[in-house]
């Protein structure tokens, strides 16, 4: 058993450490099933009051189906559909690139071997208009759920081992991101972004009390190339993430820490420093859930605190509160209702950020 609990922490690791090609949400089934999908309706709304007030919202279609071949293979298709607008200003919509996962078993669930591949199947024209909408998705403290409609062909690949001694078990895993070029018009042509390789370690203890978890996960960056011909160098980066599940039932507890830190500044034709967005990306989150009927509600509830900072200080904060609750209607289908709020601020504190976030979801194993 333990081998098993730290074989998917360790694929956790490895799938964040090579930028997970989509930030969608899992939507969770039972392990029993053999074929799993879901379906539903995002929707997040954001207002910036700053110098003046800007009204984003976002919603998004996500559909996933998941499951197993045999006893060794794993997969999974994730794709999104989502219109973006500044209020009274620009939108965005379309398909995000088509996200396809697979996973593969060996020495008796010591190794796990990987490979993704995210496929864009529709054609986004960038255009002067919608490059700041294109920028405030792509902020990390606004959380929006999908933060990039435009994609090129990436190839994810790697590998995580582990390794039980006892109540304890150790691991290490690989990866290697093959980002393919896209249109990028605030850049002035074609984005060819670097390709970062990844490497992690584990090591995570299970008793009767509680079970933690330590990784610490080493990404290098590949040089990004412009059609224009400048070239910019990313700073590398070191993570550590914590996880701790005290075993109180029937209430389950979850408590994640988390600092990505870079190294340096970032470069720019060898010649411009550029001072990082964030030196530091510091995080944490509390997730509560507690089953009612014989497991038939589960009511939800969390709470996520996000920090960016750089060398002036905190550039920019989020504090969001939400819950929800889950209803298993037979054993096969699911029903998912969550609600967020979110408050904060980005720009060193010259722009105040709130808003809310609602999600209905749908789920059937098979």
């Amino acid at each position: 058993m333990a081998i098993r609990y730290s074989i998917c922490i360790l694929c956790i690791s490895l799938f964040m450490s090579i930028l997970c090609l989509a930030r969608g949400q899992d939507f969770p089934v039972g392990s029993s099933e053999t074929i799993s999908t879901f379906a539903g309706f995002q929707f997040y709304s954001r207002t910036l009051k700053g110098k003046e007030e800007e009204k984003v919202q976002q919603w998004v279609l996500p559909v996933s189906l998941a499951g197993r071949i045999g006893e060794n293979l794993k997969f999974r298709v994730y794709q999104t559909m989502s219109h973006a607008q500044i209020e009274d200003g620009p939108s965005l919509s379309g398909l995000g690139n088509t996200k396809i996962r697979g996973s593969y078993v060996l020495l008796e669930n010591a190794l796990v071997t990987y490979l993704g591949l995210s496929i864009p199947v529709a054609s986004v024209e960038p255009t002067t208009e919608t490059v700041p909408l294109s920028n405030l998705l792509y902020t990390d403290v606004l959380n929006f759920g999908v933060n990039r409609l435009t994609e090129g062909f990436d190839l994810d690949l790697g590998f995580a081992f582990a390794q039980p001694f006892g109540k304890l078990s150790f691991g290490l895993g690989m990866g290697y991101l093959i980002r393919g070029s896209y249109d990028r018009l605030s850049q002035g042509g074609t984005y060819n972004p670097g390709n970062p390789i990844s490497l992690s370690a584990g090591i995570n203890s299970f008793s009767r009390l509680v079970n933690l978890g330590f990784k610490v996960i080493y990404v290098h960056y590949g040089d990004d190339k412009i059609e224009a011909g400048d070239s910019f160098e990313n700073s590398d980066s070191l993570s550590f993430r914590i996880s701790i599940k005290p075993r109180f039932k029937p209430i389950a507890i979850r408590l994640l820490l988390a600092d990505t830190m870079k190294f340096g500044d970032d470069d720019l034709d060898e010649e411009t420093t550029i001072n990082n967005f964030f030196k530091n990306r510091l995080s944490g989150g509390l997730f509560l859930a507690y089953p009612l009927l014989g497991d038939t509600i589960t009511l939800k509830a969390q709470a996520v605190v996000k920090m960016l900072l750089d060398d002036s200080g905190t550039n920019a904060k989020s504090a969001s509160f939400g819950g929800g609750f889950r209803i298993l209607l037979t054993d096969n289908l699911k029903l998912d209702f969550s609600t967020n709020i979110i408050n904060g601020d980005m720009e060193a504190g010259e722009t105040n950020i709130s808003g809310f976030d609602l999600s209905a979801m749908v789920g059937y194993g098979f």
